[in-house]
């Protein structure tokens, strides 16, 4: 019972666009450009002033990145920004670092924002295409992120696990965008990202994903055994909520 627990929370509450994440299958690895800054709380209002700021400068700059930023509303980060980038690939990364030194964005960072600044870490997270199933027709607002920390030795038969419950979620229909992302850097993880129009949005199903999976398996034992399964290829999870902060995200081209 507590694997199946697990994954409800996991899928009800929640759950890489972005967030604008692409969904479509693609023979290329697809990667988001991710930063997590730090920021003191009374730093709070100068910092975003100045990234609203900077947005613009890089808008100016014709930045040929569109970046969003995003911030915790249910969670224990709320002190962080993600700034995310969706989507590049390892063939981009060079010119992009090359047009951000040419183009001074980086020095007016430096200049302008990081003194108000903590820390940041910098992750690229490559998207599940495969797996995910997500709606870009939909503009999604908050965007619920379980964090899953992986067992050594569990990575081959975890996605042996993702992609069982993947299609399962695919073959009932199920009503939730949702994205599988690995992030490149830190901790062992993989996130599961399910994006939410409204707080209403996620409002529980009066059919839990777990009865429509024994449903669709045929038998209670065998849906009990892929949750169970699925969940202890970890060590721990932790879930958030996040907002898009439409008025911190670079303007639109």
């Amino acid at each position: 019972m507590k694997g199946i627990k697990l994954f409800m929370a996991i899928t009800w509450l929640s759950l890489i666009a972005s967030f604008s994440l692409v969904a479509q299958e693609s023979n290329e690895v697809v990667l988001a450009d991710e930063w997590v800054v730090t920021v003191n709380v009374n730093d709070r209002q100068a910092f975003e002033s100045a990234l609203s700021k900077h947005m613009k400068f890089r808008a100016d700059a014709k930045d040929p990145r569109q970046w969003e930023v995003y911030t915790q509303v249910i969670g224990e980060r709320m002190q962080e920004y993600i700034l995310r980038s969706c989507c590049t690939n390892w063939n981009s990364i060079d010119a992009y670092r090359d047009w951000s030194a040419s183009s001074k964005t980086s020095a007016h960072w430096n200049k302008t924002v990081s003194k108000y600044t903590q820390g940041a870490n910098h992750y690229y997270s490559e998207i599940d295409t495969e797996n995910s199933n997500w709606d870009n027709e939909k503009e999604f607002k908050y965007f619920g992120v379980s964090r899953m920390f992986v067992k050594q030795g569990e990575g081959f038969a975890l996605q042996k696990s993702i992609k069982e419950i993947s299609d399962a979620a695919k073959k009932m229909q199920w009503e939730k965008s949702f994205s599988w992302q690995s992030p490149i850097g830190g901790s062992n993880r993989i996130e599961l990202v399910v994006g939410y129009e409204n707080y209403s949005a996620m409002t529980p199903p009066k059919a839990s994903f777990f009865q429509r999976l024994t449903e669709q398996m045929g038998d209670k034992a065998k849906a009990t055994s892929l949750l169970e399964t699925y969940s202890k290829h970890f060590t721990s999870t932790d879930y958030s909520v996040y907002v898009h902060r439409k008025d911190l995200s670079m303007p639109k081209k």
